[in-house]
C-alpha cells in the first residue's frame, strides 16, 4: 500500500509540473522492476543466458573444439584445448572433453628427433595440407632456371630504400636452392614489401612464388 500511495503522489507531482514521467506498476518480484529500461536489461540478460547455453552445447563437441583451435594454429598444446573449454562449469566434464579431443583419431602427437614428446599436437588434415604444399614447392624448385645469378646479386645490392636485413631476406628467397623458402617477421616489418621487390626482380625469370603462412 505504501508503494501504491508513493506511486500516486509521484505521478500527480509530475503531472502538475507538466512532466511526461510516470511510475509504472511496482513489481512484487525481487530485483525486477517493470519499466522500459529494466525490461530491456532483463531481455538482454535472458538473451545472453540463451547464447551461453548454446555456446556450451557447441563447445561440448570435440571436433568443434579441434576445428576452432586449428583454424588459427597448425600446432597446439593441451593448454590450448583447456583454454578452449574453460567456459564449461563442471571441472570433470571439462577434463573429459580435453581427453576426448587429444585421443581423437584426427590428432597426431609431435615428437622430437630423439623420440621425446614435444608436447605439441596437430591434426591429420593440417599435416596433409603441409605435405601438399611441400610437394608443390619441390615441383616448382625443379623448374627453376638461374640464368644470370651474378646480375641478380648485383641488383639486390643496388636496391634503394631496402635495409641490409631485407636484402638478406631477398637473397634467401631468390638465391637459395631450397625447395621451400619461408619469410617470417612481425607485422609491419616489411614482408609484403620484400615480396614485391622479389617479384619485380623475377619478372624475366621462369620462377613462381607461393606465399604460404602458418601460425
Amino acid at each position: 500500500m505504501i508503494h501504491e500511495t508513493a506511486k500516486e503522489i509521484i505521478n500527480a507531482f509530475c503531472a502538475k509540473l507538466g512532466l511526461p514521467y510516470r511510475v509504472k506498476d511496482i513489481s512484487k518480484v525481487r530485483q525486477k522492476h517493470i519499466g522500459r529500461i529494466r525490461n530491456l536489461i532483463n531481455e538482454v540478460l535472458n538473451e545472453n543466458e540463451l547464447r551461453k547455453e548454446a555456446h556450451l552445447k557447441i563447445i561440448n563437441d570435440a571436433d568443434v573444439i579441434t576445428d576452432s583451435i586449428t583454424h588459427y594454429k597448425s600446432i597446439f598444446t593441451k593448454q590450448d584445448v583447456e583454454k578452449a573449454v574453460k567456459d564449461i562449469p563442471d571441472p570433470t566434464a571439462r577434463e573429459q572433453l580435453v581427453q576426448q579431443v587429444l585421443s581423437s583419431n584426427r590428432i597426431l602427437e609431435l615428437y622430437h628427433d630423439d623420440g621425446e614428446s614435444s608436447k605439441y599436437f596437430t591434426t591429420i588434415e593440417v599435416r596433409n595440407e603441409e605435405t601438399r604444399i611441400i610437394r608443390i614447392a619441390n615441383k616448382i624448385n625443379d623448374q627453376v632456371y638461374y640464368n644470370d645469378i651474378y646480375n641478380l646479386k648485383s641488383d639486390i645490392e643496388g636496391l634503394a630504400n631496402v635495409s641490409e636485413e631485407q636484402k638478406q631476406a631477398l637473397r634467401h628467397i631468390l638465391l637459395s636452392t631450397s625447395g621451400v623458402r619461408v619469410l617470417r617477421g612481425r607485422a609491419g616489418t616489411g614482408k609484403s614489401y620484400i615480396l614485391i621487390k622479389a617479384q619485380a626482380r623475377n619478372k624475366s625469370w621462369t620462377k613462381s612464388y607461393w606465399s604460404c603462412s602458418y601460425s
